[in-house]
């Protein structure tokens, strides 16, 4: 029992990083990264995973040349600082943000910065079909040309405090980078007192676009009624991405 201790405490710093390499290979397998990090950047997981490969080999390596003589204070540091990125992303791995994370990152402005990118085109021959379905941003960007039109999106429900009663929220997040870059993305939501959900409620949303106002700044709404609502199944992916054509 002793020799199988030794072992292991001995080869502790290789089996570190291998939880690690297993864990990021399971990211990379699943997709389950998308959930802190955007797509794009899958090749810096791939280069973290061929880094551990070359450390495993470093280490076994000098365990030979040391004779697996074993330094604890520098086998629990090091475990510690490379176990750390682990516990990080067991932690945030499917943990979306919700109306917290809105509350906190809102600045009314997040419409107009979104107008401002060049639009991808927008398929108008959904627009206005029973089941077409436009992504927030398509809306907000498209806000113009859709403005007076019937569009049906999806988004978590937000049943804002500080909004008049007859006012919600639909709203997602949009990734630039990582999940701490994320901004949101919403529109404001007309007649919703007759909305019977919970905050957080994913909901597909039909109705008229139109323009409104919050504190200064011009926004997308949509004026529903109460058959426009209905319950819909969280996306496969919790965040929405910009794109390099976005």
């Amino acid at each position: 029992m002793k020799r199988i201790c030794l072992f292991f405490v001995s080869k502790a710093g290789e089996l570190v990083l291998a939880t690690l390499l297993s864990a990021l290979i399971w990211l990379l397998y699943t997709g389950s990264y998308k959930g802190f990090l955007h797509p794009n950047f899958w090749p810096f997981l791939l280069l973290g995973a061929l880094i551990i490969v070359a450390s495993l080999g470093i280490l076994a390596a000098e365990s030979r040349l040391s004779g697996d003589r074993i330094n604890p204070t520098r086998l629990s540091i090091n475990g510690t600082v490379v176990l750390l990125p682990l516990i990080f992303m067991l932690a945030v791995v499917d943990q979306g943000m919700g109306t917290h994370a809105f509350s906190r990152k809102v600045t009314g402005s997040e419409q107009a910065a979104l107008s401002d990118i060049p639009s991808a085109t927008i398929d108008e021959a959904n627009t206005g079909k029973k089941n077409g379905l436009l992504r927030l941003p398509e809306i907000i960007r498209g806000m113009q040309r859709l403005e007076g039109k019937r569009v049906t999106t999806e988004g978590l429900f937000y049943k804002d405090p500080n909004l008049p009663k007859d006012q919600a929220i639909l709203f997602r997040f949009q990734m630039i980078c990582c999940a701490a870059d994320a901004i949101p993305v919403w529109i404001l939501l007309e007649r919703a007192d007759m909305i019977e959900a919970a905050n957080e409620t994913w909901l597909q949303v039909s109705g008229t676009l139109k323009r409104a106002s919050i504190n200064g700044n011009e926004v997308a709404s949509i004026e529903i009624e109460t058959a426009d609502v209905k319950t819909a199944p969280p996306p496969s992916e919790q965040y929405l991405f910009f794109s390099k054509a976005e």
